[in-house]
């Protein structure tokens, strides 16, 4: 037997961890599960969410846009029969995985079950040669923090900064400047735009997370729909890319790539890529009405910024109106 914080005993094999089936689906969502969820619900749930358009957009986002090998595993009470707890691994790239969405049941906590969670999903991936495992967790979610504290290796360096931007509270704000022009990325110019990446996100995210000059302006971290990895052709369809180029006096000082869904998905977001400067409001600002103008096109009212950089950007940011969630992220070596 071992004790929990909370001083509660439980025998070591009154839980097991297995893969997610459907009749977990009852268990984790009356626990309270928070997340924007995959997980495929029963036949009479489907029935009942049939029409209903957000229900319709995550079986689509999860069958075409994402594309990719995803495992579910649950942790289960012998005694109660029922899922305390889930988290979800999905496959990156053949040697990376991402181990997102953890939960576990309020009733449940302070006995461990994360970490429990955690260990499987290392052991898992081990045995399938993964090398390498990567996750987001929110500042302000102490407890989670606590829990990668003790079963990862550490966190990256560089932050995820999640803006939400409502258009008519936005552009009043926005100033731009004639000195920084805002265009399309020119042939050839991929190797400039590079070394920007590099300078916001560090040697030490591009190397962990496998991306280089040739892969970095498809491969996007934070929002795993938005990270197609493998094009098949219902995601080129599906997603329109613009880069966005800030130049000043010749020289590139900033780009954004603006995405957006088509057809009856209803998704835009700005990945904006700025390092740290005394012109950074000037060359965020006009980027920033750029995108907005195709946000319009796309007859969209609201746009969504992502952003990588250290903690110190966030002030600048801020300082827009922005509302913002800074993520951590987790990584550890298998």
């Amino acid at each position: 037997m071992f004790t929990c914080k909370s001083g509660l005993t439980m025998k070591e094999d009154s839980l097991i961890v297995r893969k997610y089936f459907v009749k977990d689906y009852t268990d984790i969502l009356e626990s309270g599960y928070p997340f924007t969820s995959y997980l495929r619900p029963n036949f009479f749930t489907k029935i009942k969410n049939l029409f209903n358009k957000k229900e319709i957009e995550k079986i689509i986002v999860k069958t075409f846009l994402l594309n990719r090998e995803e495992i579910i595993l649950v942790a289960c009470s012998k005694v109660e029969r029922k899922a305390v707890g889930v988290i979800t691994l999905r496959k990156i790239t053949e040697n990376l995985w991402g181990i997102w969405d953890i939960f576990v049941s309020p009733l449940w906590r302070g006995r461990r079950i994360a970490s429990l969670l955690y260990q499987k999903s290392y052991e898992l991936l081990t045995e399938r040669k993964v090398q390498k495992a990567v996750g987001t967790v929110s500042v302000h979610n102490v407890a989670s923090v606590k829990s990668i504290e003790r079963n990862w290796q550490g966190f990256l360096k560089k932050r995820i900064f999640s803006c939400v931007i409502n258009t008519p509270m936005i552009e009043g704000e926005l100033v731009h400047t004639r000195a920084i022009k805002i265009r399309k990325l020119k042939r050839g110019e991929e190797k400039n735009l590079f070394e920007i990446y590099r300078e916001c996100t560090g040697e030490e995210w591009c190397n962990f997370l496998e991306i280089n000059q040739n892969n970095f302006l498809d491969r996007f971290f934070g929002l795993a729909y938005f990270e197609p990895i493998r094009k098949n052709l219902f995601t080129r369809l599906m997603i329109k890319n613009r880069v966005l180029v800030a130049e000043r006096k010749g020289e590139i000082r900033g780009y954004g790539i603006y995405r957006t869904t088509r057809f009856f998905l209803d998704h835009s977001y700005l990945h904006l890529y700025i390092p740290g400067s005394k012109d950074f409001d000037n060359i965020c600002s006009s980027l920033l009405i750029n995108a907005l103008d195709q946000s319009k096109q796309d007859g969209k009212n609201q746009l969504k910024l992502i952003y990588v950089g250290n903690s110190e950007i966030k002030k600048p940011l801020a300082n827009f109106g922005f509302e913002i969630k800074e993520s951590l992220v987790p990584y550890k070596y298998l």
